[in-house]
């Protein structure tokens, strides 16, 4: 009796974590798909793993050598009035999800970048916030890299 409870409690974990890690990615970005001036695009592991990430990679930025270690990317982008209220929920999201800021770079005019990380139960997401005026742009990653894969592979931040 305890076995077969024992191995019916382990099949209904393993279901969680493959749904959990199936499915990775910040849900919190997809409120403001819809807005005015809003842009967001979500890419899938599967599809991550399956293309040449310097389609998507910005110019400051090569997540093509973190192939296989991220499980998902998305992408928000605001040129609108909404983008001063979506920085204001991001920094509420971060400070309730406990996320760190690792490196945060302002410059003239008013454009600020910015770096948060956090590590959860070997899941790390990461989220790269750059502004200026009413300017925004979001990239999520999640996955199973680390920050220094991150840091040593996209070493802009220290340029």
């Amino acid at each position: 009796m305890k076995q077969g409870y024992c191995k019916r409690m382990a099949a209904v974990v393993m279901l969680l974590a493959c749904s959990i890690c199936g499915n990775a990615k910040i849900e919190f970005l997809e409120d403001f798909k819809d807005m005015d001036g809003v842009s967001y695009s979500y890419i899938s592991k599967y599809a991550l793993d399956n293309m040449d990430l310097g389609e998507i990679s910005l110019p400051s930025q090569d997540f093509s050598k973190m192939k296989g270690k991220i499980s998902s990317l998305q992408m928000l982008s605001s040129v609108s009035s909404a983008s001063a209220k979506i920085l204001a929920d991001v920094e509420t999201f971060v400070k309730k999800e406990k996320y760190e800021l690792v490196v945060m770079k302002s410059a003239s005019k008013g454009t600020s970048k910015q770096v948060f990380f956090r590590e959860q139960s070997g899941i790390s997401s990461m989220l790269i916030v750059s502004s200026a005026r009413n300017s925004l742009k979001i990239i999520a990653l999640e996955g199973t890299f680390t920050l220094a894969d991150f840091m040593s592979e996209n070493g802009f931040f220290y340029k």
